[in-house]
């Protein structure tokens, strides 16, 4: 029984290791990529509760986000998903001066509400 014990022991200290050891491999290479810098506490950021919503654009729109997208990965090794190439154009928009703030609500479509009936 004891041996058992042991054995089970040296398992899990062993495989406590071994994630530590993954998680610092990790953290090495997100700083060497300039994904994170480096502190000295390992807490985690706290988490703001997110809202979900839908919206409906036309497909060359669509389009856009996967085209901006592939240009911050080929130009700055930036890697975006969809959420936040938009939240990225939010706050660039909120930047504008007023008339060109203007100037690009004006140049988009304007869309029916809701869903395309099958």
């Amino acid at each position: 029984m004891s041996r058992r014990k042991d054995m089970s022991s040296k398992l899990k200290s062993s495989l406590e290791a071994e994630d530590q050891t993954l998680d610092d491999r990790f953290a090495k290479a997100d700083v060497a990529l300039g994904q994170k810098k480096t502190s000295g506490s390992k807490k985690p950021p706290k988490t703001q509760q997110v809202v979900r919503d839908t919206f409906s654009m036309p497909p060359a729109d669509h389009d856009l986000i996967q085209e901006l997208r592939q240009q911050l990965i080929q130009e700055h090794g930036v890697v975006l998903n969809k959420s936040e190439i938009l939240r990225a154009g939010l706050h660039a928009l909120q930047q504008l001066p007023a008339e060109q703030r203007l100037a690009a609500a004006q140049s988009i479509e304007t869309l029916k509400p809701g869903r395309k009936a099958s």
